[in-house]
């Protein structure tokens, strides 16, 4: 590749160019790369700008609509005069106003499964702002596919799409498998624990954010896919190594969902984030590796699901807990003091490991 630039180049990027991340051979490769922005919306327009004024030397716009009154407040190429024009000629317009040089290429349609390929295969970068799932799966199979480089933003409302409903955010924290001692989470329905908490509807979802890099070594997720069709099912409680009382599901039940659905592994690299139903069976191993696993999880409400006397049946949701638990730790410990006191008076001892003879005195 020739890295020389010529004089107007130096002067136009030269604030780009003394960053020793990009220097003279970056400058040049950003004038010769070529981007693809789907959606002329409040994301493709501020990066559509912002790629020009970079000194992108080929860009590559889609959108179906024109310009409306309500656009202008927040899709930052577009003023009053724009209003009923075309949202690529009129972005392609303000570009070339900006940087003459970058090549603006426009596509006034919807991207669907007829046309995607022709189009995306001409670009080396992919910005995806779209507002739609069916258009963000299509772009990042053909990318992933292709191994072309993607950047896909957030749409508005993304869970509010999922669940049909507007939402709300519930609840979040941060779940930590530390190397070496995170313990499992045995399979269940996220639901359980809002049922009994007086949220009768189905209507919330989980949105994991990976924070480690999630595989086959450090405990990562498994799912039974399709399982959020069957409805809440009846789980067990038990109490988990830390004395807490928790729900999980019957062995035969299980067993019937892996003959159905089977187990997959839910692999994931940190940033990725993974949506699904409060009804979605999952569960994870014990890390017994040297990476820890971190998620951020968040939970999500739709408005129409109100909880039916929420502070009563959360009050009564906590004691039945509490009192699990409490009768559990009474009944192991009557049975540890039993222990001791047997063990104490007999002169024998209760072998729980064999031990050899030759051992033996």
């Amino acid at each position: 590749m020739n890295s020389k630039l010529n004089k107007n180049q130096i002067e136009r990027f030269s604030r780009q160019i003394i960053l020793k991340d990009i220097g003279t051979l970056g400058q040049k490769k950003i004038i010769q790369s070529r981007v693809l922005i789907i959606g002329m919306g409040g994301l493709g327009c501020p990066v559509a700008e912002f790629l020009t004024r970079a000194g992108v030397g080929f860009l590559g716009i889609i959108d179906s609509d024109n310009v409306e009154i309500s656009n202008i407040h927040r899709q930052s190429l577009f003023d009053i005069k724009d209003l009923k024009k075309s949202k690529v000629v009129a972005a392609k317009n303000k570009l070339k106003k900006i940087n003459s040089k970058t090549k603006v290429n426009c596509y006034k349609i919807r991207l669907n499964e007829s046309n995607y390929n022709q189009i995306i295969k001409e670009y080396d970068y992919i910005v995806d702002g779209s507002d739609n799932f069916n258009t963000k799966f299509l772009v990042n199979d053909f990318c992933k596919k292709t191994k072309k480089f993607l950047v896909t933003g957030a749409i508005s409302k993304f869970a509010s799409d999922l669940l049909g409903h507007k939402t709300y955010l519930w609840a979040s924290k941060v779940n930590m498998k530390e190397s070496w001692f995170g313990t499992v989470e045995y399979f269940h329905q996220d639901l359980i624990y809002w049922y009994k908490r007086g949220y009768k509807n189905n209507d919330m979802m989980s949105c994991m954010i990976f924070l480690d890099e999630h595989n086959h070594n450090n405990a990562c997720l498994n799912v039974f896919p399709k399982s959020h069709t069957k409805g809440l099912i009846k789980h067990e409680m038990f109490i988990n190594i830390n004395g807490l009382q928790k729900y999980t599901l019957s062995k035969k039940m299980l067993d019937n969902m892996d003959k159905k659905y089977g187990v997959k592994k839910i692999i994931a690299k940190p940033g990725d984030a993974l949506f699904f139903h409060s009804n979605l069976v999952h569960g994870s191993s014990h890390n017994l590796s040297s990476k820890s696993r971190r998620i951020l999880l968040a939970q999500i409400n739709a408005d129409n699901n109100k909880p039916i006397n929420v502070e009563k049946n959360a009050k009564n949701f906590n004691l039945l807990r509490s009192r699990f638990e409490l009768k559990e730790a009474k009944r192991r410990y009557k049975w540890f003091e039993s222990k001791v006191k047997s063990q104490s008076k007999t002169k024998k001892i209760n072998f729980l490991a064999p031990i050899p003879k030759e051992e033996r005195n």
